[in-house]
């Protein structure tokens, strides 16, 4: 293979990795808007969230980053 073959093939292999990355974030997104959702609202019949409600989802999401960002550090530690 040529070196502008294998560079190109680099780049392209860089941009997959990057692609994936970004549909793994945005499925991870779709599963926390789904499970906070399913947890803390308990009726649709009003246009607004109560107190409890609002509360819950940002507790929801602030463990969810919690738990990524302790992931993510995992991770980055663990690479050769």
């Amino acid at each position: 293979m040529s070196g502008t073959s294998e560079a190109l093939q680099k780049e392209w292999d860089r941009f997959i990795e990057q692609e994936n990355g970004k549909g793994k974030i945005n499925g991870a997104v779709h599963d926390l808007t789904n499970r906070c959702w399913d947890t803390c609202i308990k009726s649709t019949s009003t246009n607004a969230l109560d107190s409890k409600e609002k509360a819950c989802l940002q507790n929801c999401v602030e463990r969810f980053l919690d738990v990524t960002t302790h992931t993510i550090r995992r991770m980055q530690n663990s690479k050769p």
